[in-house]
Parts: C-alpha cells; sequence; structure tokens
C-alpha cells in the first residue's frame, strides 16, 4: 500500500509493486529511515524521472550512496527531488547527476525543497543561454559547470546570467563543481544499499526488525482477508454491549 501511494501506476501491476516493495524495504534497512520514507523516497525518484519497477534496486544504491558520501540525508534528498527532478529530466540530466547536484548545494547549507528549487533554477537558466557548452541538456551538469568555470566570469556577469534569485546557487555550485563531477561517477553502478542493509540486518537488532516486520506483513495480510469477518464480530459485539447495558439500566 505504501508503494502503491507512491507509485500509483505500480498497482496494476502486483510483480513490480512487488519487486520495488522489497527494494523500498532494502532502503529502508540500509538507511535506518521508516518503511513510509523509504517508500515516498524510492517512489517519487522514479515518478520524477520516469523510471519503470527494474529501475528500483539502482535507485536505493544511489539514494544511500548519496547519503554515505553527501551531505544530505535521504528524506532532503527526497524533497529536493521533488522540485527539481521533472526539469533535469526534461533536460536529460539524469537522476545520479541531479542528486550529485543536490549534494553539493547541500555542503553550502542549502538542502531539502530550498536545494531542489536553487538547482532547478540554475538548470533552466544554463538552458535558456542556447549556448552549446552551457546547456545541461546537451553536455550535462557536470559539462556546463566546467565549461562555466573555465570562462572565468566576474560577479557581476553571473549575476546577469543567473538573476538574483538563482546567483547564490549558481556560485556555490561552481565553488563546488569537483564535488559534482565526483559523486556524478560515485553514485553509478554502487550496491550500497545493499551492502549497508546486510550489515544493518546481522545484528540482534536487525533480526528483531526482520521479525517485527514479518509480523507486521502478516497483520496486514490477515486484516485484509478477515475484515468482513472481523467488521461483523465487531458490530455484533457493540449491539451486546449496548444491549447489555440497557438492561442494566432499567430502560
Amino acid at each position: 500500500k505504501l508503494i502503491g501511494s507512491a507509485k500509483p501506476d505500480l498497482l496494476a501491476n502486483a510483480a513490480a509493486l512487488e519487486a520495488v516493495t522489497k527494494s523500498a524495504v532494502t532502503l529502508a534497512e540500509a538507511s535506518g529511515i521508516l518503511l513510509p520514507e523509504a517508500a515516498s523516497a524510492l517512489g517519487s525518484a522514479l515518478n520524477q524521472f520516469g523510471l519503470d519497477a527494474s529501475k528500483a534496486d539502482e535507485v536505493i544504491n544511489l539514494l544511500a550512496a548519496s547519503s554515505k558520501f553527501g551531505a544530505a540525508e535521504i528524506p532532503a534528498v527526497t524533497e529536493a527531488l521533488r522540485n527539481v527532478g521533472s526539469a533535469a529530466n526534461a533536460l536529460d540530466v539524469d537522476i545520479a547527476e541531479t542528486v550529485a547536484g543536490i549534494q553539493a548545494l547541500a555542503i553550502s547549507g542549502r538542502q531539502g525543497a530550498d536545494a531542489g528549487t536553487s538547482l532547478r533554477q540554475v538548470l533552466l537558466r544554463l538552458e535558456k543561454t542556447a549556448d552549446k557548452e552551457l546547456q545541461p541538456s546537451i553536455v550535462g551538469l557536470s559539462g556546463a559547470l566546467n565549461n562555466l568555470q573555465k570562462r572565468a566570469l566576474n560577479n557581476a556577469e553571473l549575476m546577469e546570467l543567473f538573476g538574483d534569485e538563482a546567483f547564490a546557487a549558481a556560485t556555490s555550485l561552481l565553488q563546488q563543481s569537483d564535488i559534482v563531477l565526483e559523486l556524478n561517477k560515485n553514485l553509478r553502478g554502487t550496491e550500497t544499499a545493499v551492502e549497508q542493509a546486510s550489515i544493518r540486518m546481522d545484528t540482534l537488532e536487525g533480526d528483531s526488525k526482520e521479525l517485527s516486520s514479518a509480523i507486521e506483513g502478516l497483520s496486514i495480510e490477515f486484516g485484509e482477508k478477515l475484515e468482513p469477518s472481523l467488521r461483523q464480530a465487531a458490530q455484533a459485539l457493540t449491539d451486546f454491549v449496548n444491549e447489555v447495558t440497557e438492561l442494566i439500566s432499567g430502560k
């Protein structure tokens, strides 16, 4: 249900829904966040970049690696992606490079929704230049930042290029351009979520969490299947209690 709410299109595909749910559980185990947060993070990332269920494991490993190597934790990255993901995807800037940009802004103190909005403004301003060396849709975010840095523009020129709103974020990204480039490489092809989940769960606490998750799943399964009978029983008990109360009160 958590994944279905975060990514409704999966509700029509039971196998895909199950696979993405398992990925969300792994992300929760790896990062120590609650399952609803993990489901929201994964579903939101898949939605923002138009990715299907087959990319779920890739996304959770990327998010876990981002949290491990970057300054922003997964919930903050998720908030940022909600504000920048669609724009980045439209410009063919993939999720790894987008998250690299989010983490670079986090180093300078911008996190969550603010980081997402700021990164979106920078991407759009760069794209509007119509300069092939600066357009993210052609050279990517890291390529655009690298090319812009080579031009050694002064603050007045950067202000004219990015405007008042995006100027501060743009200068921060330029200062952290090496970080963007490094993370853009390091966030790809990792098994960070799987590895961290394995380490965290190989403890008594992990065993307890697995038991708790199993019980929760069993409760949900029984709850869904027995709900009609349980409701009837509850209603019958309510009627009985009301009748006894009336008898005692002499009504």
